[in-house]
């Protein structure tokens, strides 16, 4: 059986959340369904503050409650959460700490997810270890039963000899407890992941940087705009106007001004009223960070890094010759433990390679070219997309353009036709540095040439990058931080940008955030407080969907609006990006009229005719659609992660198998 204690009793090392764990853990079941539990202390969210100290602590109870509502969310689906047995579970050592060891078998479901991928055990899972598997949250408090809440901090996975994976976990306990009955089966069972509301919280609470939130506290309901910084937007417009003006519109050309002018003054955040998302294309996959990661390994790592290709190349210009004769006797002496006198003889007559086994030079040459080549143009590309340009200096990037045009050119010339391999070993036999410009210049000398000229880039290569003292590791967190340190720009989610309070890394001063409107105010608070931010843009429309909010008595409060929106209240000026280029005409005009005061222009590619698009017969199947669905309910699925609305789903469902109908005699008649 599980044993409680009184948790008072000993200290744990719980990593500092300033008391977000403390809290949370010491709610009851009856806390965690009791909708009034924080109420009395939830107060409206106003629009303006008179100090930073009351703008943090106007979230703190209603971010308690949205918190409390996902715990209760939880419990309520608890039959159908992902869950698990343990198959060992041990106090941390050193003891006393209220860490645990959990090793379990693996996750399953009680209901099929529909294909989707299988629960992962991630950082901030808040699960409940139990004797049973319960299968609401009322049997945990059945006679007997013993649980308790753990929280996730760290997770391996390890593969055992059969391919079968288990997950080991470090968790924190939300009492201290000991298993006396090794027999005695044991569960987890995952309820929902608090990491961004822990993010939250210690935004609200963390001393850091003010710069930009002393701004938007807005104490005052009138917004001062006729500053010098917006009327020096001519001075920009001459510096960047003809060269922003060949790619942007208008409205896009005098939001960017905007922003270039704010930045040089000290009055309030920007905000660019946006109706379009900004758009990703497939090579976005070279900006994340588990990519870069990965392809600078490939570079950095210690024998077969960009050190040990600049190696192997030179080495190919320089010896390719003599290492020809080596490979000659090598094979030469195989031969001799395996063929007769007559045999070795043939073989040493035949290197033209066309029939003997060995490589005559020719092939031998090209062979040796391709590996060395290919492995550094890989790094140099590598270089090239992956470390900053101002970290490996102007100087060196134009060297590395030149030597992969200089690997083409000699590529060229030494894959011709009517190169014969005697001429080609005659070349390398002589220095890298041979001067030929006494003799005839033809195609095969200008080989020659061009080996010279790799040679010495490459050499100047060399030395000018290993006196950037390039990292030569071995593991994941160093290429992190080298790629923290060294990075100019940093894309990520609000609630990730936590992380970078703790990274070593050169400060930011600029801080955009896309999809503004759509983020609740607080979770602004998380990059808002980075170090030495001083200047914020919200890119957002506040006219789409706000953020979702769990708890009705948060939503009621406030807790869903975001900084875009509070701001747009108070009267910041907004930039309209009024002109979209995604939307049928016929689509737009909806919007457009009942949201936009019929400000949005359609651009010019819409309003082509080979824009338009042919619908089927019918109002359902019309440039849209309003369907009122009826006796639908949002509820989490399995994984817990998501909302779904499984009435919607069959509705959707439903539709497209009209349309596949619809589809089917159309084609069938034109196929007739």
């Amino acid at each position: 059986m599980m044993q409680g204690t009184d948790s008072s009793k000993q200290k744990r090392a719980v990593p500092h959340d300033y008391g977000f764990s403390d809290i949370v853990f010491s709610w009851s079941l009856e806390d965690i369904s009791n909708e009034n539990l924080l109420k009395d202390k939830v107060k409206k969210i106003p629009e303006s503050f008179q100090s930073s100290g009351e703008y943090f602590g106007t979230f703190v109870f209603p971010l308690l409650e949205e918190t409390r509502a996902q715990l209760y969310s939880g419990m309520d689906t608890i039959s159908r959460a992902p869950s698990a047995q343990v198959v060992d579970f041990e106090e941390s050592k050193p003891y006393g700490t209220g860490l645990y060891d959990v090793k379990v078998d693996y996750w399953k479901n009680r209901f099929s997810n529909r294909g989707k991928e299988p629960y992962k055990t991630l950082p901030g899972d808040v699960l409940i270890l139990a004797d049973t598997k319960p299968e609401a949250a009322s049997d945990l408090q059945r006679m007997g039963n013993m649980w308790t809440f753990l929280s996730v901090r760290k997770i391996t996975e390890d593969e055992d000899e059969n391919g079968s994976t288990s997950s080991h976990f470090k968790v924190m306990a939300s009492k201290d407890f000991q298993v006396n009955d090794k027999k005695k089966a044991l569960f987890v069972i995952f309820l929902t992941n608090l990491t961004p509301n822990r993010r939250i919280w210690n935004s609200l609470h963390i001393s850091g940087n003010l710069k930009v939130i002393n701004e938007i506290l807005c104490t005052s309901s009138v917004v001062e705009e006729n500053c010098d910084c917006v009327q020096s937007k001519g001075i920009w417009y001459e510096k960047f106007g003809p060269s922003l003006s060949s790619t942007l519109d208008y409205s896009q050309v005098q939001a960017v001004l905007a922003c270039l002018a704010r930045m040089h003054c000290h009055h309030k955040c920007s905000i660019i009223g946006n109706n379009e998302r900004l758009k990703v294309d497939s090579g976005t996959e070279e900006i994340y960070l588990d990519y870069r990661i990965e392809k600078l390994a490939e570079c950095f790592v210690r024998l077969t890094g960009w050190r040990h290709c600049f190696v192997s190349l030179k080495d190919f210009l320089e010896e390719c010759a003599s290492q020809y004769h080596i490979y000659l006797e090598n094979e030469l002496m195989k031969q001799r433990e395996n063929s007769n006198d007559d045999e070795i003889i043939e073989c040493r007559n035949e290197t033209e390679g066309s029939n003997g086994e060995c490589k005559s030079f020719l092939d031998f040459a090209k062979e040796r070219f391709n590996v060395a080549a290919t492995a550094l143009r890989n790094c140099l590309f590598i270089f090239c997309t992956h470390v900053p340009k101002w970290y490996i200096l102007d100087a060196n990037f134009q060297n590395i353009l030149d030597l992969i045009s200089l690997l083409e050119s000699f590529e060229t010339l030494l894959f011709q036709d009517n190169m014969a391999s005697e001429e080609l070993e005659e070349i390398f036999s002589h220095s890298v540095n041979r001067d030929f410009s006494e003799l005839i210049m033809d195609e095969k000398y200008l080989l020659q040439k061009r080996r010279s000229e790799c040679h010495s880039v490459l050499n100047t290569l060399w030395v000018s990058l290993n006196e950037l003292n390039l990292p030569i590791v071995m593991n994941e967190e160093s290429l992190k931080h080298f790629c923290f340190e060294k990075a100019s720009l940093i894309f990520c989610t609000a609630s990730s940008s936590y992380k970078l309070h703790s990274v070593d890394m050169e400060p930011f001063s600029i801080l955009v955030i896309d999809e503004a409107a759509q983020l609740r105010e607080s979770e602004s608070t998380i990059p808002l407080r980075l170090p030495d931010i001083k200047h914020a843009i919200l890119i957002g429309d506040e006219h789409q969907l706000p953020a979702m909010v769990e708890s009705n008595v948060s939503n009621e409060a406030g807790f869903g609006r975001s900084l875009f929106e509070r701001l747009s209240t108070l009267g910041h000026s907004k930039h309209l990006l009024n002109i979209q280029y995604r939307m049928h005409p016929s689509i737009s005009f909806f919007p457009n009229t009942q949201f936009y005061h019929n400000q949005i222009l359609d651009g010019p590619n819409v309003r082509k005719k080979s824009y338009e698009k042919h619908y089927l017969p019918g109002p359902m199947f019309g440039p849209y659609s309003f369907i009122h669905i009826v006796n639908g309910r949002e509820e989490f699925d399995d994984v817990g992660r998501s909302c779904r609305n499984l009435v919607e789903v069959s509705v959707v469902l439903k539709i497209l198998q009209n349309l596949y109908k619809g589809m089917s005699k159309i084609l069938f008649v034109l196929n007739f």
